[in-house]
């Protein structure tokens, strides 16, 4: 499996230690950066283009815009799906949910009478980032997307679909890298709130988000984020694998787990 990836994230230390460890398992690796305001447009750093690389399996670490681009051209390339959002993780999940008591609505019809809660786009599509926010604070922000002219062009607009939820405190949160049915890989990326980077996730954290895997998955690979409160873990949210910070994980077994998902492919 050829590995795609996207030299803007090279700062990164451990997107530098995912290419030191394909570079010793000799596993194949491309730098590209995505055409500003282009819809299908990569450029390749070593030579390669869309053309040669046509006919190999593809993985891409990246942006969301290079992971929606590339799943175009390759197989498999990216997982972007649908079944990441958040109200469709809610359909299969229920009270698995840390935020069971979500509201999930258009911009345009979403109403909320906490005087401070939680907002996220309910996609995966990064639209805008979730935030704590005021009542007063956010029908502000409503305001001025329900006023902006369609002709303007906005990540987010009247009939982005959002989620409200109450806020709750938090003790940890970790990522769990899943690839074909199972844990691959996993980080904690905070504590009591605040960013808190560590390779070391406790493992009835693991065992319950292999549990949760059994009984739903929205697709073959994706990033599973668990919350802990008072000891019990529960489902914060989906996202694309292709786009999750690394944080603390373990670059080979993720480099593995890929390699383990290419056999499933050419099965």
């Amino acid at each position: 499996m050829r590995w795609l990836l996207q030299s803007v994230f090279d700062r990164d230390p451990k997107v530098q230690e995912l290419k030191s460890n394909l570079e010793r398992f000799e596993i194949p690796y491309s730098n590209c950066r995505v055409i500003p305001f282009s819809e299908d447009g990569i450029e390749f750093e070593d030579g390669n283009t869309i053309e040669s690389l046509k006919d190999e399996f593809v993985f891409v670490y990246g942006s969301y815009t290079l992971a929606r681009i590339a799943k175009k051209y390759f197989n498999p390339a990216s997982f972007i799906s649908p079944n990441l959002a958040i109200h469709k993780l809610f359909e299969h999940y229920g009270n698995e949910m840390f935020n069971s008591d979500m509201i999930v609505a258009p911009l345009k019809t979403l109403e909320c009478e906490l005087d401070s809660f939680f907002i996220r786009p309910a996609e995966d599509t990064k639209s805008f980032c979730g935030e704590i926010m005021s009542r007063e604070h956010y029908y502000e922000w409503r305001q001025k997307i329900l006023d902006n002219p369609p002709e303007n062009y906005s990540t987010v607009t009247s009939d982005t679909i959002a989620t409200i939820a109450s806020l709750k405190q938090i003790d940890q949160e970790c990522r769990c890298f899943v690839i074909c049915d199972r844990v691959v890989t996993a980080s904690q990326y905070k504590q009591d709130g605040k960013p808190f980077f560590h390779p070391h996730v406790d493992e009835y954290i693991i065992d319950y988000a292999n549990d949760v895997i059994k009984m739903w998955k929205p697709d073959e690979a994706f990033c599973l984020d668990i919350a802990v409160a008072n000891g019990v873990p529960k489902i914060m949210e989906t996202n694309c694998i292709n786009s999750s910070g690394l944080y603390c994980i373990d670059t080979q077994r993720l480099i593995m787990g890929v390699d383990e998902l290419e056999r499933r492919y050419t099965k």
